[in-house]
């Protein structure tokens, strides 16, 4: 039983670059692991820094970690994402996303202008 609950959670929780990639509504959390890399404790606490970060400056930064950006360059992937997640203040573009390709082996810390 564990097994198949295990087994269903993972194939729905997968996702391509494309579907990660479509736009956000609402609250969304600043810590996305979409390859459960991390424990739900460390996702909570990553999680509670990042609103501690959020609530106390103008920055905004999100975590993302995926499987692969399907062969696009991560740093445009990343630009996209932010945007199309809306990270950040829009009126002072203040957004940092930090995002993993894991199966890639690459990172990348997209910083939006206002923070250059």
């Amino acid at each position: 039983m564990l097994l198949l609950a295990l087994l269903f959670f993972g194939v729905t929780y997968a996702q391509t670059p494309e579907e990660i990639l479509k736009p956000r509504t609402g609250k969304q959390a600043l810590v996305s692991d979409f390859t459960n890399t991390l424990t739900p404790d460390q996702k909570q606490a990553l999680e509670n820094k990042l609103v501690q970060l959020d609530d106390s400056t103008s920055s905004q930064v999100s975590v993302v970690i995926i499987e692969t950006t399907g062969g696009r360059s991560i740093s445009e992937f990343n630009q996209e994402l932010g945007r199309a997640w809306g990270v950040g203040d829009k009126r002072f573009n203040n957004g940092v996303v930090l995002l993993i390709a894991k199966k890639d082996r690459e990172l990348d810390i997209a910083v939006g202008y206002g923070l250059e």
